[in-house]
């Protein structure tokens, strides 16, 4: 914990960056269809390239995710 404090405000690397933008893996169609659909297939795509998901058979209509 102590440690964790005492990196606030400290520069973040590329990698951390990168690191901390993924979020976290997306669970199901669901996580994918809560996002707005313009940012969809990027999200989708970041999803594959960080944890090696593939949501693109997700389809997103209406409620019926």
């Amino acid at each position: 914990m102590k440690k964790s404090i005492l990196n606030l405000g400290k520069t973040l690397n590329k990698s951390a960056q990168k690191e901390i933008n993924g979020g976290r893996a997306f669970f199901d169609c669901s996580d994918v269809c809560r996002i707005r659909e313009e940012d969809r297939q990027y999200h989708i795509a970041l999803q594959m390239e960080l944890y090696g998901l593939n949501f693109s058979h997700c389809t997103c209509s209406g409620h019926s995710c």
